[in-house]
């Protein structure tokens, strides 16, 4: 399917889902998310995640539970240029403030991630499909930042309504190895 299409179908039915069905949902995929980090032996690794925006998976609740267990979590930050991102070590959700298109991303006080190895990324996106292929806001910021960067496993954070059967993929996409959603665990086979 073509991505402008998964865009404009996936942001229409994200506008139509109340706060409290995001809280509800939300929770059974990170709930899934636990369940399969504790399964590939990975409940230990720096998280790397997001902060939620556009009626995303709400990923507030698992941060608050993780850094309570005193592991490390990173936040993404935009450049100034606008089109480089990097991570920031948060310590808590008071760490972030509004800044790139007003999406909450860590305070300028935190700090950089260096190259650390037992690292998990949870990737927003707006589609996906059961091949690890993800539709993003079309900016290109985690395919790129991905590509400069070695993860242990990248998986998709989205809702079941964001998974398609097969979309349309470029050559510099980044497929993912898992996609979770509140009803399932899409992994991929490693190649």
């Amino acid at each position: 399917m073509e991505k402008n299409r998964i865009r404009k179908e996936i942001f229409q039915k994200r506008r139509e889902i109340s706060e409290e069905e995001i809280k509800i949902l939300s929770r059974r995929v990170f709930l899934k998310i636990k369940n399969y980090l504790l399964r590939i032996e990975k409940e230990t690794a720096d998280l790397f995640a997001y902060f939620p925006c556009n009626h995303e998976a709400d990923t507030r609740e698992f941060l608050c539970e993780w850094l309570s267990e005193k592991k490390r979590v990173a936040l993404p930050r935009v450049g100034s240029d606008g089109y480089s991102m990097d991570f920031y070590y948060i310590d808590s959700l008071e760490d972030v403030e509004k800044g790139y298109k007003g999406i909450f991303e860590p305070k300028k006080t935190c700090i950089k991630v260096d190259n650390s190895t037992n690292r998990i990324i949870l990737v927003p996106g707006v589609g996906f499909d059961r091949q690890g292929n993800r539709v993003g806001y079309g900016k290109g910021f985690y395919d790129r930042y991905l590509e400069k960067h070695n993860f242990q496993k990248k998986i998709g954070i989205a809702f079941e309504f964001q998974i398609f059967d097969s979309i349309v993929y470029e050559e510099n996409d980044i497929r993912l190895d898992a996609v979770v959603t509140e009803e399932q665990i899409y992994e991929m086979e490693e190649s």
